[in-house]
């Protein structure tokens, strides 16, 4: 198996190249150091204020703190910064996290000609020798909800898993829906059809459409509209589930009409017959006004 699943940034379309995210030497001397325990159980709370720490440790936990919030890979071009992180050039000698900034008032080059190659990228003078005001944001993609909605999981069809994915943290593939959680939270409901709703996952980005075309133009304008990933209670009274499990929330009440998938549980469930449910689905569809914004794009637009 390879662990962690998630893609690196060395793939083309339709080519996986071989190319995952590994983990860090650091990470695996860790790993090791875990498999062969030679650990301390003893767990080090870091102080809640900065001015806790002594003062020559303030500067890295700032770094630190900043850095903790970034995606960290793959460097793909999109949601996160690509791969001119991994050059040294960009960077000062000496210096932990500390790049290599234009002086003030240098004005940023941003005219390398009609094509940029990698020999002009790495060379001397190129785009990867300083950093100024835009030169990080240029190399990723405008607008990055785009880039979102294009960068998926299961590329990799030798497996039938939807897996190994991007940035599963900051961008999730399949999800546990809210409406699934609520029933599986429901102790008069069998315990294998609790089971089958725990199991159940839904594409997050299911309500911008099935084309790609449409979703990565829904993303720009309705991304915030998506559930969230979160961390909820589990039942406790099913061993085989755990005891925290994340869950789809705060999802737009809009994309919640018309939901056949929830209307066909009902039937499955007795809470509603099909006729009733049908009834209901047709009058909660409301697909043309979900996204108004799209009857005003011509064939083809983004």
């Amino acid at each position: 198996m390879r662990l962690p699943p998630f893609y690196g940034d060395d793939r083309e379309d339709g080519d996986v190249r071989g190319s995952l995210l590994s983990v860090t030497r650091t990470q695996y001397g860790l790993l090791r150091r875990w498999a062969e325990e030679t650990f301390s159980n003893e767990r080090r709370r870091p102080p809640k204020r900065l001015e806790q720490l002594a003062a020559p440790l303030q500067p890295d936990a700032l770094d630190r703190a900043a850095l903790e919030e970034c995606v960290g890979g793959p460097f793909h071009p999109g949601i996160e910064l690509p791969w001119i992180m991994r050059q040294k050039s960009l960077w000062q000698k000496g210096k932990k996290f500390r790049l290599k900034a234009l002086p003030e008032g240098t004005d940023v080059r941003d005219d390398y000609g009609p094509k940029l190659t990698p020999e002009m990228c790495l060379a001397a003078d190129g785009p990867l020798q300083s950093s100024g005001p835009g030169t990080l944001t240029r190399w990723m993609a405008v607008p990055w909800q785009t880039d979102a909605a294009s960068c998926l999981s299961g590329y990799d069809v030798s497996t039938y898993l939807p897996l190994p994915s991007f940035w599963a943290v900051r961008v999730p593939n399949q999800v546990l829906s809210q409406t699934a959680y609520e029933r599986l939270m429901r102790d008069e409901i069998s315990l294998p059809q609790r089971l089958k709703h725990f199991d159940n996952r839904q594409f997050w980005m299911r309500d911008l459409g099935p084309k790609q075309q449409d979703r990565l133009s829904r993303m720009v304008t309705s991304w915030s509209d998506l559930g969230i990933v979160a961390p909820r209670d589990g039942p406790g009274d099913v061993p085989e589930i755990p005891g925290k499990v994340w869950v789809e929330t705060e999802r737009s009440h809009k994309f919640k009409k018309g939901d056949a998938t929830l209307q066909q549980v009902r039937i499955a469930e007795d809470e509603i017959g099909p006729a009733k449910a049908a009834e209901e689905f047709e009058e909660s569809r409301t697909a043309e006004s979900l996204f108004p914004r799209d009857r005003d794009r011509g064939p083809g637009e983004m």
